[in-house]
């Protein structure tokens, strides 16, 4: 894209480019604008686009400044309006009634990632090992990136039961902490509770 930002023309641009033009002494007031050339005087040139430029939020991409020859020109780019989209984007966003009834655009794919549990794939992919990866800048900012579980110990955390088999017992260090600190209790395996001896 060339802009990255919207622009409309103001409805008085015809005035402002005047203006500029006056400010930058190249035309004398009351002077018809149209047929002014720029070709002439490169710094008045440079000096009337950088204010327009300015006053405008708007400026001549480095590909079409060799056509501003007159300010004929500069009142017909800023008489343009710009937009930020793709023609693609435009009509992804287009209301249903402009396009045809047998036409979807997406305007963004839909991607797999595995925590999506709630989606009809429930999170369960048909390329096991394979995919996650967003590839530019631009999709790395919109779309989410996950690394595919390809080996033993990436399902770890799902097979993998942490819970101690030696919970409660003596030898747990819990337990043998609480047990240092109360010489006159005995820990009873039966009841699994500390007894006084």
């Amino acid at each position: 894209l060339k802009y990255r930002y919207n622009y409309t023309p103001p409805a008085d641009l015809e005035n402002q480019v005047r203006e500029a033009a006056e400010q930058v002494y190249l035309i004398a007031k009351g002077e018809d604008i149209r047929s002014i050339d720029l070709t002439k005087d490169r710094r008045l040139k440079f000096q009337l686009l950088d204010l327009l430029g300015e006053r405008l939020c708007h400026v001549v991409p480095n590909s079409e400044l060799h056509q501003m020859k007159t300010v004929g020109d500069l009142i017909d780019f800023y008489g343009r309006p710009f937009r930020n989209l793709t023609q693609y984007a435009q009509m992804a966003r287009d209301c249903k009634n402009t396009l045809p009834k047998n036409l979807h655009i997406m305007e963004h794919p839909v991607r797999f990632h595995p925590e999506d549990t709630h989606t009809y794939h429930g999170g369960e992919t048909a390329f096991p090992g394979r995919g996650g990866e967003v590839y530019s800048l631009r999709n790395k900012r919109l779309y989410r990136q996950f690394k595919p579980k390809k080996d033993w110990f990436d399902y770890e955390e799902e097979s993998f039961d942490y819970t101690r088999p030696d919970e409660g017992m003596p030898w747990d260090p819990k337990i043998a902490e609480r047990m240092d600190r109360y010489p006159t209790k005995r820990f009873s395996l039966k009841s699994k509770m500390f007894t006084r001896t």
